[in-house]
């Protein structure tokens, strides 16, 4: 095939692609902008037509497109239900009638689009149906269940036939956690067997982990008054410590604040490491690299993502987290964070 469809949450997703945005419960709306574009690698003045399907969404699960043969539609309708929404974008040359991939099993990245809802508890992903990045949502599951202290502890976790989290309990009760496997696709054609090739040397580890978390006020050092909102005086932890359970190297930070307070409103954010003795004692190393969120108008949400260069690596057994410095025009409010790590 010589088309190939790009979908995204940006305008022009060819050129900005965006091809994933991430809320937590509760919605704030429930309507978003979505974004196709195509290119035909042998005909680059191509013109196209698009079609947009919402794939296998979860039971109870609702959302629907303004349009589903428009090239920028919206999504709406959105229900207000943990889980992950997967969009599909097929683009059709108008010339000569040839399609990108029309098959969902086969198709690139490229051509899908997920709004990821995570849950209002602990900020965990429910992966759509069919989606290939199904085993970063059960990292991400498997990492909180590591560090969740609850008075009936889990004795064990299975995966069971439908692919289903089963936690059970001490107590003997089970806990359903919710499907982080699809069902299989089907079966592909035999590729011819190719030749034998000398044995490569053995690659790192490819195992992620992520740590997600959602808060909406603070206290002080003192830890004797509550604040309304995110405004230190000075730079501060907000998001951690979590402990390394293995070396590792941080790759990808997001932070998005649900109201970013005043127009133009900013704060500086960064990662801090430390042993565990030394945060006993709040005697941080603070990492140099600083990224920043901006409110685009008064009370609305910002986010950014950055990709620390070079990445920061943390040591088997130390602690990391996320600081943040004082906003440049007062609080900001309902923080969410997520790094995303890799085994060194």
């Amino acid at each position: 095939m010589t088309v190939t469809a790009h979908a995204g949450w940006t305008l022009d997703p060819l050129a900005n692609p965006d091809p994933t945005i991430t809320h937590s419960l509760p919605l704030a709306a429930q309507s978003y902008s979505v974004f196709g574009s195509a290119v035909d690698s042998a005909d680059p003045s191509a013109s196209f037509t698009f079609s947009w399907s919402i794939l296998l969404p979860r039971s109870g699960q609702t959302a629907s497109l303004s349009s589903a043969t428009a090239q920028n539609p919206t999504l709406q309708n959105v229900s207000d239900i943990w889980g992950d929404v997967r969009l599909f974008l097929v683009a059709t040359n108008t010339a000569t009638a040839e399609t990108s991939d029309t098959d969902p099993r086969t198709a690139p990245a490229s051509a899908f689009c997920t709004l990821q809802i995570e849950s209002a508890a602990r900020s965990l992903r429910l992966p759509a149906i069919g989606s290939r990045d199904w085993y970063t949502a059960l990292d991400a599951i498997t990492a909180t269940l590591d560090t969740l202290t609850i008075n009936n502890g889990i004795d064990t976790a299975t995966v069971n036939g439908s692919g289903e989290l089963i936690l059970t309990l001490d107590d003997g009760s089970t806990i359903n956690a919710g499907s982080v496997i699809g069902p299989a696709g089907a079966d592909g054609a035999d590729g011819a067997d190719g030749a034998d090739g000398a044995d490569g040397a053995a690659g790192p580890s490819v195992r992620l982990l992520m740590y997600t978390g959602h808060v909406t006020q603070w206290y002080d050092l003192s830890g004797t008054t509550l604040q309304s909102g995110f405004n230190p005086t000075k730079l501060e932890p907000v998001f951690g410590p979590f402990r390394a359970p293995v070396s590792l190297e941080i790759q990808h930070i997001s932070v998005a604040a649900r109201n970013a307070g005043a127009n133009t409103n900013s704060a500086d954010f960064n990662v801090f490491t430390c042993t565990a003795a030394n945060w006993a004692t709040d005697t941080r190393t603070s990492d140099s690299q600083t990224f920043a969120i901006t409110a685009s108008g008064a009370n609305n949400p910002a986010q950014v993502k950055y990709a620390p260069s070079p990445v920061i690596s943390v040591s088997a057994g130390d602690m990391f987290g996320i600081e943040m410095n004082a906003p440049s025009l007062g609080a900001m409010h309902g923080l969410s964070f997520a790094i995303t790590c890799q085994e060194a």
